[in-house]
């Protein structure tokens, strides 16, 4: 079975779907090893959560291994965050424009306060709300 299509269900659903494992969003990841170049990476609006994502940068990275990361733009706010998991991938996918990002990477939001996750909360339901508007289907 396709992972975007599912029989039976509503062409609405099945389009809002498509749009989150299509939208692509830049995330930028600095490590201890590194902490002041960032290494640039994206994840699918479909990987992003209220507690983590899941990214793809060009990195191996160890679980456990803490993490700060910001999305969109390097200057955004930077969120703390340790490495659930990394996985390579196979480049079979072939995302265009990205020939090197052969790591997936699970990142767990660690927040220091109340605030800092309500902040996080409104990057992502606005991350949520600009997929949501985009308008559906194909368009020829």
């Amino acid at each position: 079975m396709c992972p975007i299509h599912h029989m039976g269900r509503t062409d609405q659903r099945m389009s809002e779907r498509m749009r989150f494992v299509t939208f692509r969003v830049k995330c930028f990841l600095w490590t201890e090893h590194r902490p002041d170049e960032p290494m640039k990476g994206f994840g699918f609006a479909a990987d992003i959560s209220e507690t983590g994502a899941g990214i793809y940068i060009d990195t191996k990275l160890t679980k456990g291994h803490p993490v700060r990361i910001a999305f969109e733009d390097a200057d955004a706010d930077i969120y703390n965050g340790v490495i659930a998991w990394c996985q390579r991938i196979e480049m079979s996918q072939r995302f265009h424009g990205h020939a090197k990002l052969d790591h997936r990477i699970g990142i767990r939001l660690r927040f220091e306060s109340d605030g800092e996750r309500q902040r996080y909360l409104m990057l992502f339901n606005g991350l949520r709300k600009r997929v949501t508007a985009i308008p559906g289907g194909f368009k020829f």
